[in-house]
């Protein structure tokens, strides 16, 4: 196995706000005592879902901790939230409502008698979302406001050549991550999850562990500055404890890099050697000098690793041992001036 020889770690923990662009979506003139929805999402990009690209949920109802709407999809049409059949307020009794997007997750157990989520089965590529709205009532709620945060923790990954003399080429071919939890149990909070409250929810059970694959294709080469190889897509990861990889690649949580190392002026292959490309290894679970220590990853959050790679430290250098021959005696002449 060839250990990590560079590892620059840097940690963004950004915990996203909720943003609610009430502004954009159209409000029914609500007459008829029916339950009418407003969804916001936390500030994020790109592949991230936000407020913007929120186009639908589903929702969970109890009241008198019995179900009224049972896992409704509540979907954007126009900028208004819509779903069938409609419901309507109750006249003497407050109700609770549990949301997820989006609608299509995958669980063990959806029918589990409760709107917490059993089996989670997380696929790596898709932002996953809830949100809470408690003891609402038709006499003080026209619409139920559902502020929705991220249940998974987001992760990117930049790659770096290290500079050094004579300068190197890295071309890497793959990257993948190693033993990680790809299923859970999540269970909602009991409190509403407005904007500013301390509400989250809280996973448990977490399992099957999986090696997900960030980059496969065409090697590319990596400069003197970070490069993200999926740019356009993040990954999504249930929250969990980091395992400590040791000295063995199937022991924890890495980061496997297949790449090869080129001397950039001639173009020679200078690692690995006797094959085109191979596996090197960084800790997912580390610290590096200047950086956070990284022994988890909590939902709602997002972690940015910066790897530097450079000649491994077992790669033989060329080096030099000189001697110099002695002059050889060819003969000795006695010379006489005259």
């Amino acid at each position: 196995m060839t250990r990590n020889f560079f590892l620059l770690l840097s940690i963004s923990g950004l915990l996203f706000t909720g943003c609610s662009n009430d502004d954009d979506v159209v409000a029914p003139d609500i007459t008829d005592n029916a339950i009418r929805f407003n969804a916001s999402a936390p500030l994020a990009p790109r592949s991230v879902v936000t407020t913007d690209n929120l186009d639908n949920f589903r929702v969970t109802a109890f009241v008198a901790g019995k179900k009224y709407m049972d896992n409704v999809l509540v979907v954007k049409t126009d900028n208004t939230w819509n779903y069938t059949p409609v419901m309507y307020w109750p006249a003497n009794e407050s109700v609770n409502f549990f949301s997820y997007s989006p609608d299509n997750i995958t669980q063990s157990d959806a029918d589990n008698g409760s709107a917490d989520i059993k089996g989670f089965v997380n696929n790596g590529t898709t932002d996953f979302l809830y949100g809470v709205n408690m003891n609402e009532s038709g006499e003080t709620t026209k619409m139920v406001k559902v502020n929705f945060r991220h249940a998974l923790a987001q992760v990117r990954f930049y790659l770096k050549r290290k500079a050094q003399n004579p300068a190197i080429r890295v071309d890497v071919k793959n990257v993948a991550l190693t033993q990680l939890k790809s299923v859970g149990d999540f269970a909602f909070p009991r409190t509403t999850t407005a904007q500013g409250s301390t509400a989250y929810g809280t996973w448990s059970g977490q399992s099957v562990p999986t090696d997900p694959v960030l980059y496969a294709g065409n090697p590319v080469t990596l400069t003197d500055t970070g490069t993200e190889l999926n740019p356009d897509s993040y990954a999504f990861f249930i929250p969990q404890k980091l395992e400590q990889s040791g000295e063995s690649t199937t022991g924890g949580a890495l980061v496997k890099v297949t790449c090869a190392i080129y001397h950039e002026d001639t173009g020679t292959q200078i690692w690995p050697r006797g094959t085109e490309y191979a596996d090197i290894y960084f800790p997912l679970n580390s610290t590096a000098t200047g950086a956070q220590t990284v022994s988890e990853w909590q939902q709602g959050r997002a972690y940015i690793y910066n790897l530097t790679i450079g000649v491994p430290s077992q790669t033989s250098a060329i080096e030099f041992d000189v001697t110099v021959d002695e002059y050889q005696s060819f003969a000795d002449a006695d010379i006489e001036n005259r």
